[in-house]
């Protein structure tokens, strides 16, 4: 597990948003906080919310009352473009047209640095190379993605958000559909990101062991409310895993670095789609 800062400053909050649905609310008054320079990881069951409030975060959906602050300032108040600049947003299932190239993918990601006169330069040259080698997909950066594996398109993804040159990055169950090996790879690249660029990262996870190891900071979500946040050995407890999710455990620490893993041993009640 990363090492716990007991300070950080917040780069992102939101301050009472609720969001619904038509009649459906799915997040209510809800109110986060996401530590600048750490990797923070919201957990929870199936339609809690997780996903809603990433993208409201990444200002793709606007909430019904409520305010997301981007460095302190209301993100709704600012350009879309000066958005673009500050967060890298990697959705749940990204889609790219056929054929496009590793390297086409991530000069998308310089697109917000473009203008009428400011055109493609020496500068957008060295910020995709950079984010290519960084993610290590530079060796095949001229081959089609269709041609990567699931874990290689993943990090080809993170190399168009890194080419953005931002300090934050939302990524929506980066692990999704990813067997045991690829998700070790993009995790240990989100890490890798956090330890040696300072990199401030908010994934929506299932696995809620990947999410204790990788992350210095965990939001659990029930029902469209936060049910508990803070350090994983705050969050991955039985009574939050009972409540959260109808299920008893019992919770281990990882011998290599002290993260609490959760084993699950018995069903309270039937799990909801």
């Amino acid at each position: 597990m990363p090492e716990v800062e007991s300070r950080a400053v917040s780069k992102l909050r939101t301050e009472r948003i609720r969001f619904a649905y038509e009649e459906t609310t799915v997040l209510a008054d809800l109110s986060v906080d996401v530590p600048q320079g750490r990797i923070t990881s919201i957990v929870g069951p199936n339609g809690c919310g997780k996903s809603t409030l990433l993208r409201a975060m990444a200002r793709l959906l606007k909430p019904r009352s409520g305010t997301v602050y981007l460095d302190g300032e209301a993100i709704a108040n600012l350009a879309t473009r000066e958005v673009a600049k500050r967060l890298g947003v990697l959705p749940q299932d990204p889609r790219a047209p056929e054929g496009l190239t590793v390297r086409e993918l991530a000069s998308q990601g310089r697109y917000p640095h473009q203008s009428f006169l400011r055109q493609w330069s020496k500068s957008d040259e060295r910020a995709v190379a950079r984010s290519l080698e960084i993610t290590g997909v530079d060796e095949f950066a001229d081959r089609s993605l269709d041609t990567l594996s699931g874990g290689q398109r993943q990090r080809a993804w993170i190399s168009m958000a890194l080419a953005q040159e931002t300090d934050t990055l939302l990524l929506d169950e980066p692990t999704t559909y990813l067997d045991m090996g690829h998700q070790l790879e993009v995790l240990e690249l989100l890490a890798r990101l956090n330890r040696e660029e300072k990199q401030t990262s908010v994934m929506v996870l299932h696995d809620l062991n990947s999410a204790a190891r990788y992350s210095h900071h965990m939001i659990a979500l029930c029902e469209g409310a936060v049910h508990t946040a803070g350090p994983p050995h705050e969050v991955v407890t039985p009574r939050v895993i009972r409540d959260i999710f109808g299920v008893e455990a019992d919770i281990i620490y990882d011998r290599r670095n002290g993260s609490p893993q959760c084993l699950p041993y018995q069903l309270l009640r039937a799990a909801e789609d």
